[in-house]
């Protein structure tokens, strides 16, 4: 069993490696293993269904975790994991997390290989930048949606008006305020209690998140809350700060990944492996 202090142990005693050299080195052993396991990206294929080109693609991304394991950027080393440990992990992952209370809730269970169980639908903009404005308003058009059983935030550009900037006070300010829209959005769409799978989009640092997730401004125990790994496969004292509290709160937590096709990672073939990893 891997803990969170043996994460935090690592993180200051794992290998050592300059920064611009793990860049380069996720590349090198990325290509590698994209020929080792004759990966190929066809175009014509959007989503492929070649169920040993996804064995292929899953067991290069095993081998990159382990060769690598994740860069911690405050002290420049690497957190690495045996194979028993990563397998464990993934034996005992949660087989079903439940969002939302009363009759918005709502129950994602794990889904395998061609599963005919209905999928869990994540409703969000996420990611997209939405004038403060018509924040509320967009947001309700992914709540009210018949089929969403979660949904989530956009980003907004500002919040009374003013540009949201890391580390500020108006960073708090912003996530408090994400949250309260997010639940007026809710309500807006006839769902009060529905979940919400990523609670706080507007902010970056933990001490603005940790401000924002409080049941006063509409938050429920069962909300989601992300950790965004850095491109490519790094973490820093930020990050785990938030595993911290999310440890001991009741919220679905989740890592949120999103390797860059064309970045240090390389080609299509690459990057998929390195999303694995």
């Amino acid at each position: 069993m891997i803990t969170f202090w043996d994460v935090v142990g690592r993180s200051e005693t794992g290998p050592f490696m300059k920064e611009q050299d793990f860049d380069w080195q996720v590349g090198l052993e990325a290509g590698k293993l994209v020929e080792k396991y004759d990966i190929r990206y066809d175009p014509e294929q959007v989503v492929p269904a070649d169920d040993d080109l996804a064995d292929r693609v899953y067991q290069a991304g095993l081998d990159l975790f382990l060769e690598l394991g994740i860069y911690c950027r405050d002290t420049n080393r690497l957190i690495k994991f045996t194979r028993d440990e990563v397998e464990w992990a993934l034996k005992y992952a949660p087989t079903s997390v439940t969002y939302g209370q009363g009759r918005d809730q709502a129950v994602m269970v794990y889904r395998g290989v061609e599963d005919s169980t209905p999928p869990f639908c994540l409703c969000t903009p996420v990611g997209t930048s939405v004038a403060e404005e018509r924040f509320v308003q967009m947001v309700q058009s992914y709540a009210q949606e018949p089929l969403a059983d979660t949904f989530s935030s956009a980003f907004s550009q500002t919040v009374h008006g003013r540009p949201i900037k890391s580390g500020t006070p108006q960073e708090v300010e912003a996530a408090i305020w994400n949250v309260l829209k997010l639940r007026e959005a809710a309500r807006a769409a006839g769902r009060p209690q529905i979940g919400i799978h990523n609670l706080v989009s507007n902010a970056e640092r933990t001490d603005a998140t940790l401000a924002a997730v409080q049941a006063d401004f509409g938050a429920l125990p069962n909300d989601g809350l992300a950790v965004a790994a850095t491109a490519e496969l790094k973490i820093d004292y930020e990050r785990l700060k938030k595993v911290a509290f999310m440890r001991h709160s009741g919220h679905n937590k989740y890592g949120l990944y999103g390797a860059l096709m064309g970045g240090y990672a390389g080609g299509p073939e690459a990057t998929a492996i390195v999303h694995v990893a």
